[in-house]
């Protein structure tokens, strides 16, 4: 397959290349893909070799011009389960991030704790 990117105009896309739903003719390499080079409203399908099936509709939920892309596949187009996917991928990152800091905490502290004890063995 030959397929060219619309945006670049590089010819014969290797590794990830997405296609737009609304404008079927559309290809994007994934450098322009994640660089919002096309309407990002549109749903993209994702093939990832040049010869695969499509993995299925991705909507573009965020885009942060290639610094954060999530891009949730789902097959039902329902909005509700990709906002109930973002809230619990928000809260267990905010569950690891507290995990972290208490565990810092402790050690901290606990190896505060120790040296003042040496410090009284030690002095007195």
């Amino acid at each position: 397959m030959n397929i060219s990117c619309e945006s670049c105009k590089v010819q014969g896309i290797l590794g990830t290349r997405w296609r737009c739903v609304q404008c079927p003719e559309l290809n994007l390499c994934d450098f322009c893909y994640m660089s919002d080079k096309h309407d990002v409203g549109h749903q993209f399908v994702r093939y990832d070799s040049p010869c695969s099936m499509q993995s299925g509709l991705v909507p573009r939920l965020l885009a942060i011009h290639g610094v954060v892309c999530i891009h949730f596949v789902h097959s039902n187009n329902n909005d509700s389960n990709n906002i109930i996917i973002v809230i619990i991928i928000f809260i267990i990152i905010i569950i690891i991030i507290t995990v972290i800091v208490t565990i810092s905490i402790i050690t901290t502290f606990s190896s505060q704790i120790a040296f003042t004890d040496y410090c009284l063995d030690r002095f007195f």
